[in-house]
């Protein structure tokens, strides 16, 4: 357990920002540090790297924050609300408020990709004494040029739909981005007219050939204390997925070193009682706002999200598991968007972390990442416990997309008191210690029919001409498809394990739904075990299976999560609707509106 105080709280902007404190248990150094992190993809990357970059600053006695930016993360806001940059720049500013008000005098802000572009801007014009820029961008244009580049390959055929994207924004990798946000780092520069901070500490890339060497005569020119440090770790860290990103010791290490290189006082300790464990969030267009709460179940970290209207917050409770290794905010934050908008239908929303993701602390002997487990269901049930014995609800639904449907699946075979569980994108129901890479493995793979209709297409066998395709697993992966299918239909009669734990779900009487994507091998997994479609349960009342199109593994697309909030809504409402809103004639209603987004 690292030595000092972890702290989650909120702030009072414009509204609430999410802020995570790392600090010593005592006094604390008189150089307090903000970290900036990176924008979308890579800040969902880079979490628990950060987390354990801040924890060594706490442990060094720097008193420490990590602040969702505005309309990022668990903060208030969505990411096409107005006026980024200035909210950007603000998130900042609350964040070095916080630590002076913990008796810190001088500032120091560690920046991430797009977090030291903002870090840059935000020293032009507020005072900061020391820097450290990993992975700086060239410029805001670089930047932006590799942002979209990087789009276009992960987006591939996926072509978002409707009036899901905003006529004033871009998709990018999983979020938007406003033309306004764009134009501003489009215009950042790394470098400014005068001195941005007495020391700057620049840790280069080690993916690409980068331009550090420039950054360094641009910010020496003021008459900074420069250093360029030899330390590597940021190819391993800012791999696109979560489960295999790296924590770089070595660099936080050295980042650490050269932040305490200099002699420091020691100032005093301000109670921590004062910052807010609640806050009430207005999530975009949805109206009421809703109250969130900071909560702690038996060591986990988590976001409890329930109606501002205090009469109305014992509802059903839904309890949303980590998407892979991505913490509770969801891939592409899409746990943040369905718990605000649940919650303002009169749903209580859990979030949180499984120990050893995210913001929960592994146990000893634990591994970090560890998605497919028995800890992670023991987990699940234990927020189910908690959900049912301290926040007094008898109705508790488990959700989750991939590893998090695996959880959900297992724990509400094992808790008898689950009402409903739904199950999005699952790629497996078996794990076993040591084959975990190989189900991580199925998220690149696509589903049987979409290889079908891709063999006929010319622009496959130029891909496969190319190189471009994993023809050797995707054989493996058909092959043993095929081979689950013909078992299957010489035994029609037989119950798999994995068939039969449904079927207990759905005979005491609670509510399943999968859904999976058109193209997902998820499709695959759901008809080895349930048949195509889940098509052996189709006389089952309580068990639903749903299809978004156009879609990827974690549902990037905008249109293809608006389509998921959409169906899940309706499944919720109609199956454990809230109990102030569910007279027979408006549920009846609500059926009827289940009815009509089944395909």
């Amino acid at each position: 357990m690292p030595f000092g105080v972890t702290v989650p709280h909120w702030l009072e902007h414009e509204r609430p920002l999410f802020v995570q404190y790392h600090g010593p248990a005592t006094g604390a150094r008189d150089l307090g540090v903000v970290i900036c992190k990176p924008f979308g993809h890579e800040m969902m990357a880079t979490h628990r790297a950060l987390r354990h970059l801040a924890e060594r600053l706490a442990e060094a006695g720097f008193a420490t924050v990590r602040p969702d930016y505005d309309g990022t993360g668990d903060s208030s806001g969505t990411d096409i609300d107005p006026d980024r940059a200035r909210n950007w720049h603000a998130t900042i500013d609350h964040g070095v408020r916080s630590l002076h008000r913990r008796g810190v005098q001088r500032i120091a802000l560690v920046g991430l990709r797009f977090g030291a572009l903002v870090a840059v801007e935000y020293a032009k014009s507020r005072p900061v004494d020391a820097l450290v820029l990993v992975a700086p961008p060239a410029s805001g244009r670089a930047y932006l040029r590799e942002l979209r580049a990087l789009h276009a390959v992960r987006a591939g055929s996926l072509v978002d739909g409707g009036d899901a994207t905003p006529a004033d924004a871009e998709e990018v990798v999983g979020f938007l981005l406003r033309s306004d946000a764009a134009a501003y780092i489009d215009g950042a520069s790394m470098a400014g007219p005068a001195r941005l901070a007495r020391r700057v500490l620049i840790v280069p890339r080690d993916d690409l050939p980068s331009k550090e060497g420039q950054l360094v005569r641009q910010l020496s020119a003021p008459g900074a204390q420069v250093t360029l440090s030899s330390a590597r770790g940021y190819a391993g860290m800012g791999d696109g997925d979560p489960v295999k990103s790296v924590v770089p010791h070595a660099m936080w290490k050295e980042i650490v070193d050269w932040l305490a290189a200099e002699p420091a006082e020691t100032v005093s300790p301000v109670s921590l009682r004062s910052w807010s464990r609640t806050a009430v969030v207005r999530p975009g267009d949805i109206d009421p706002p809703v109250l969130e709460e900071i909560v702690d179940i038996d060591g986990m970290m988590g976001i409890l999200a329930s109606p501002a209207d205090a009469p109305r917050r014992m509802g059903p409770l839904v309890a949303l598991q980590n998407v892979g290794a991505n913490h509770h905010i969801g891939a592409n934050r899409i746990y943040v968007e369905l718990a605000r908008r649940w919650a303002a239908l009169g749903f209580s929303v859990l979030r949180y972390d499984l120990t050893g993701i995210g913001d929960t602390q592994a146990r000893a002997g634990q591994r970090e990442n560890d998605v497919y487990s028995d800890t992670s269901i023991s987990d699940a049930r234990r927020a189910v416990r908690w959900a049912m014995d301290l926040q007094g609800t008898d109705q508790v639904v488990l959700g989750g997309i991939c590893s998090g449907a695996y959880v959900s699946f297992y724990a509400a075979l094992r808790e008898p008191r689950v009402r409903g569980v739904m199950l999005i994108n699952p790629l497996t129901f078996r794990w076993r210690e040591g084959d975990s890479l190989e189900v991580r493995a199925r998220s690149t793979l696509k589903s049987t029919d979409y290889y079908r209709r891709a063999v006929l297409e010319a622009d496959t066998w130029k891909r496969v001409a190319r190189r471009e395709v994993h023809v050797r697993a995707i054989a493996r992966q058909i092959a043993r498809r095929a081979w689950t299918r013909i078992v299957a239909s010489t035994w029609p009669g037989s119950e798999t394990d994995i068939r039969s734990g449904f079927r207990r779900i759905c005979d005491r009487g609670a509510h399943v739904m999968v859904v999976c994507g058109e193209d997902d091998a998820s499709r695959d997994v759901i008809a080895e075990h349930l048949g195509p479609e889940g098509g052996l349960f189709a006389n089952e009342n309580n068990f639903h299976f749903d299809i978004v199109h156009a879609t990827d593994h974690t549902f990037s697309p905008q249109s293809a999560r608006r389509d998921l909030a959409r169906r899940l809504t309706a499944y919720l409402l109609a199956s454990v609707p809230p109990r102030d809103s569910s007279p027979p004639s408006l549920t009846a209603g609500l059926r009827v509106l289940w009815s009509s987004v089944k395909p």
